[in-house]
């Protein structure tokens, strides 16, 4: 059987092969581009060089709080298999909100560009997108269109956020609901 830190190390290294592989790419066809913050050419600028440093350090650190996690939960809930699953889960619903949000920037999909707050918010308030596997899915998917380290940075934001509302704000409304429900009986 394959160790956690075995896994941490290939997907890490996977990683780093693939934004190698896209660095070159960019470097042989015009240039390593560079991500100006806020898309606002007054700013400055963050070169996708970053992500060759950045985004494999990001990723075991984040690798190593879904094994932390494993470790506490699989000493309560014996199934590692449920865990994997959901962990997976969480990834590809990170990835698809990363990729639904590049590809909307990339081809001007304002409807989707106005409320990415709003729908960050209202996710949140159902799945818990401060999850390891939720961020790490994320900014793999915009790492291709923003570079590593303005999604890192986005989605550190808007975890923090969610993270309270997952946590303290969604169990008060659902408290509050379920009092308001019984009242009515």
């Amino acid at each position: 059987m394959t160790t956690p830190r075995f896994l941490k190390f290939i997907v890490t290294a996977i990683v780093l092969l693939v934004v190698l592989a896209f660095i070159s790419w960019e470097y042989f066809h015009g240039g390593v581009v560079s991500h100006h913050i806020l898309n606002q050419k007054e700013l400055p600028a963050i070169s996708n060089w970053w992500g060759v440093v950045v985004l494999p350090i990001f990723t075991w650190f984040l690798l190593s709080r879904i094994e932390r996690r494993f470790n506490q939960e699989g000493s309560k809930h014996p199934s590692s298999k449920k865990f994997i699953h959901k962990t997976l889960l969480h990834f590809l619903v990170g990835f698809s909100l990363g990729l639904a949000l590049a590809l909307s920037f990339v081809h001007d999909f304002q409807p989707f560009l106005e409320n990415v707050l709003v729908i960050f918010l209202i996710l949140s308030f159902v799945f818990p997108i401060y999850y390891a596997e939720c961020i790490l899915g994320f900014v793999v998917a915009m790492t291709f269109t923003f570079g590593a380290i303005i999604p890192i940075v986005f989605i550190l934001v808007m975890a923090s956020i969610g993270a309270i509302i997952y946590k303290w704000i969604r169990p008060f409304v659902i408290q509050s609901v379920r009092k308001l429900r019984q009242a009515h009986h």
